[in-house]
């Protein structure tokens, strides 16, 4: 399915939006991941667990990761695409442009010769109104 390059330029402006604000989440989860723990007074969770705590933080903070890194490659892929099909179409159209300067030049000439063929048709109706 071919896209324009403006829709291109839509998906790659929503890539790059995306990661820049998955990947500030991601540090404010991960600040609050990596913060000492508060006094046991505090704490929530069950300390007599043999298995060791799941953080919601940093689980929280691996998936913005896993969101911000792969915005930033969709971010990265719509911009090369948009890149190479912009060289493409420089390219093409300077192809059809030298395909076409042969068939300006016929049209030039001919335009050229239908203006002098009326200019002489004008001298000629004006001399024989003066003759008159």
């Amino acid at each position: 399915m071919a896209f324009s390059i403006e829709r291109i330029k839509t998906y790659r402006r929503w890539f790059g939006w995306g990661f820049v604000g998955s990947f500030l989440v991601f540090a404010i989860i991960l600040a609050f991941a990596l913060m000492p723990d508060a006094p046991t007074g505090y704490r929530l969770r069950d300390d007599n667990r043999r298995s060791p705590p799941l953080d919601a933080e940093k689980v929280l903070a691996l998936g913005f990761l896993v969101i911000s890194f792969t915005t930033l490659i969709g971010f990265v892929v719509t911009t090369v695409i948009t890149w190479w099909k912009e060289r493409r179409e420089i390219y093409h159209t300077s192809i059809e442009i030298e395909n076409n300067k042969p068939e300006l030049e016929k049209l030039r000439r001919e335009i050229s010769d239908r203006n002098s063929a009326a200019q002489e048709k004008r001298k000629k109706t004006t001399k024989r109104k003066r003759v008159v």
